[in-house]
């Protein structure tokens, strides 16, 4: 026997491996039913824009900072203002 066979870590993930093949159930749910949902929420949200949020401030201290980040958003192009 080589050296990996006889090490534990090897011995476990392989009854690990043979485990969950043994269930068809946990083969749809690790690799069928993730793609499923990625191909059906990428078909749900292709043509949706992205949100506008709305942004307010309630002292002095948090609208002098939100200034300064819209400032500073905009000349980076990262910021559409309304």
């Amino acid at each position: 026997m080589s050296r990996l066979e006889t090490s534990s870590l090897y011995q476990l993930t392989l009854t690990r491996m043979k485990l969950t093949l043994r269930e068809p159930e946990a083969i749809f749910w690790i690799f069928v039913f993730p793609i499923l949902l990625a191909v059906g929420l990428g078909i749900a949200f292709r043509n949706r824009p992205p949100d506008v949020l709305p942004v307010g401030a309630t002292t002095a201290q948090l609208e002098q900072a939100l200034e300064t980040l819209v400032r500073v958003a905009t000349r980076m192009g990262k910021l559409k203002q309304e």
